[in-house]
């Protein structure tokens, strides 16, 4: 059984990658995952679908950030065109702006932009 997870409020910045991982999950995530599936969250578009929890090759759910990250690998799924209407891509995009911020080196949180200073490791391939 996976332990709890806090609020994004509670992540330890020191304990992260300088990548974003797995390592910054929380339950305020998994709370947003399920809101942003309301048709009725953002504005009416052309896709005419809502949000929805996407699949990767194997025909599994692409929760979680490896497997969200797969949908745009070329060496992957190659699928960036499902990362618009995947709803755990906007939960970890989400919850990368807010640990960006938070973690700020500087108390005014301008330099969010810089606290995750590699790029995301590479993934295992999911099948």
């Amino acid at each position: 059984m996976d332990p709890p997870r806090g609020g994004a409020g509670d992540v330890d910045c020191a304990s992260l990658h300088p990548f974003p991982s797995m390592k910054m999950d929380t339950f305020s995530r998994i709370a947003l995952h399920e809101i942003t599936h309301y048709s009725s969250v953002g504005p009416a578009t052309s896709l005419v679908q809502q949000i929805k929890d996407r699949t990767n090759e194997d025909k599994e759910s692409t929760y979680d950030l490896p497997r969200v990250h797969n949908l745009v690998d070329s060496k992957q799924d190659n699928n960036p065109v499902v990362t618009n209407i995947n709803v755990d891509s906007y939960t970890w995009i989400s919850l990368d702006a807010w640990i960006s911020r938070k973690c700020s080196r500087d108390s005014t949180g301008n330099n969010w932009a810089l606290f995750f200073t590699q790029d995301s490791s590479p993934y295992e391939h999911v099948r």
